[in-house]
């Protein structure tokens, strides 16, 4: 790296400054953004930018992910495993959050993105045994359709439709009948739905796309939509993706109203998360702190229900199911590590994940979910390359 930038030593890429000497002064590139200090800004949204820009810009993001992982996981891990090989078992903070989700090893360890390192493999069950893992199939999404009486997310959830596809197809205005789907547009219809239904605008969108899209991806929905820049494109989806989902953007309004009345976030089970950047003079801070109270009101829900799910399906796991750890929640998954045929222990768990824990989260706060919640399954070895199940 340091000789693509014209150095003769390697210098300390973390350092802003060093940054900024080698982008705007060495490399010669153009300064996108500044900040609050006016100092040209190295941060990743703006090196996702650049990155088409200098095959240098690329390999520092390249560098810069293999040293996160290196630092937050693979060398503390062997900090506290020490030289002797052992079992090491997540913990987790049960306060850690004001949604309710816990906070703990494994709910940061990052999920697995096709040509990254995948750092998930690290995990893995001992001889004999295997990892049985279940996750919520877009719980915030099919909530976020319950709490917004969004009537096209509700119909397409109880048809049991692809939503991300069906939102990629209205996005670029592509018929179903016109045969298989570029994978890139079901991608950049999942981006929207999740960017778009926390209230991100269409500046929060292209940033959104810019950390989850390839280039190549978002090429393709530059050329698709016949614009010249990301900025047009995500202006363009922002438009469409309303216009589709109207219920979407009012219950938006109607919950801003209700946190700016109450002064915090209030989730339809009762929890609250306190919001003090709503009383800034400073817009800036306003709005993120409306952003994560709309968050609250959908991720704590759906944290509650995958907790609860846990601790129903507990006694019988390890009384009957051949449990031997877990549950290990990360973000609205389950995994368990289980002895002999996982079958029994997956089917035992999706009907308590899909219906009993819905029920009884139903009755204890007085709710009622009127569309389908459904569970994926997963088994394998590693945690990163687990298989689909079928029970």
């Amino acid at each position: 790296m340091a000789e693509m930038a014209g150095l003769e030593t390697a210098p300390n890429f973390r350092s802003h400054k060093v940054l900024v000497d080698i982008l705007y002064k060495c490399l010669g590139l153009k300064i996108l953004r500044v900040t609050d200090h006016g100092a040209p800004s190295t941060a990743k949204p703006v090196l996702m930018e650049l990155r088409t820009l200098s095959p240098w810009v690329e390999k520092l993001l390249e560098h810069k992910r293999y040293s996160k992982l290196r630092s937050a996981y693979t060398m503390r891990w062997l900090k506290i495993l020490g030289k002797e090989p052992r079992a090491y078992f997540a913990e987790y903070r049960q306060i850690g959050t004001d949604t309710g989700r816990l906070s703990g090893d494994f709910q940061q360890v990052p999920r697995v993105v096709e040509g990254e390192p995948n750092i998930r493999n690290a995990v893995a069950a001992p001889p004999g045994m295997t990892l049985l893992e279940l996750d919520y199939d877009q719980i915030e999404l099919r909530f976020i359709a319950w709490r917004a009486r969004e009537e096209t997310l509700l119909r397409l959830y109880r048809e049991g439709a692809d939503v991300h596809a069906f939102s990629g197809r209205m996005l670029f205005g592509i018929h179903e009948q016109e045969g298989i789907l570029n994978p890139a547009v079901r991608r950049t219809g999942k981006t929207t739905n999740f960017g778009l239904s926390y209230e991100a605008g269409s500046e929060k969108l292209a940033e959104i796309m810019l950390l989850s899209l390839t280039p190549e991806d978002i090429a393709h929905v530059i050329r698709l939509l016949r614009v010249a820049t990301l900025h047009e494109a995500a202006a363009q989806l922002h438009w469409r993706w309303h216009s589709t989902f109207p219920g979407v953007r009012r219950w938006h309004a109607e919950e801003k109203a209700q946190i700016a009345r109450r002064g915090y976030a209030l989730a339809p089970h009762g929890r609250i998360k306190h919001l003090p950047f709503l009383r800034s003079k400073d817009p800036k801070e306003r709005a993120p702190a409306f952003r994560d109270g709309i968050n609250h009101t959908i991720q704590s829900p759906a944290s509650d229900l995958c907790l609860l799910a846990a601790t129903m399906a507990a006694p019988t796991m390890y009384g009957d199911l051949g449990a031997v750890a877990g549950p290990w929640p990360s973000h609205d998954s389950l995994l368990w590590l289980i002895r002999g045929d996982v079958r029994p222990a997956g089917a035992y768990l999706r009907q308590v994940m899909e219906q009993d824990a819905v029920r009884r989260f139903e009755d204890l706060f007085g709710l009622e979910i009127d569309l389908p919640i459904t569970v994926g399954l997963k088994a394998g070895i590693a945690w990163g390359s687990l298989d689909h199940l079928t029970t």
